[in-house]
């Protein structure tokens, strides 16, 4: 689900930027530590893959500043929607990036890929 949002970024001057530099958008993906759907929800205006309006707001700047760009021509301030206390949305950020995430296929076969190291090591050792 993507929500077009016309609120903080001018995703089109990204877009402009990485494009002007002949940017490839996997590589700016990487560099940002950013998939490559939100680097084109950042250039397009899509929201639905990121948890807040600042977090997305963060990632912008941090894609402006690689590709050596001002990222206060980025974010418009003027026009964002009024924010009567941004330490509470950075605490609001902070405890849904905190919530637990379901663990990734690693952390639950753990104790499997380790068993199988071990014995492929044995295998090998065997061998030589």
């Amino acid at each position: 689900m993507s929500n077009t949002s016309p609120d903080l970024l001018s995703g089109e001057r990204l877009r402009e930027w990485r494009i002007s530099q002949n940017r490839d958008i996997s590589d700016l993906a990487k560099c940002a530590s950013l998939s490559i759907a939100q680097i084109r929800q950042l250039e397009t205006g899509g929201t639905s893959l990121f948890y807040s309006p600042s977090i997305r707001a963060n990632a912008a700047k941090k894609v402006a500043v690689l590709l050596g760009a001002d990222p206060r021509l980025v974010v418009d301030r003027k026009l964002a929607p009024d924010e009567p206390n941004s330490s509470h949305q950075a605490l609001e950020d902070l405890i849904v990036f905190l919530q637990p995430k379901p663990p990734s296929f690693i952390e639950q076969h753990a104790g499997s890929i380790v068993m199988v190291l071990l014995m492929l090591a044995s295998l090998i050792a065997m061998i030589f």
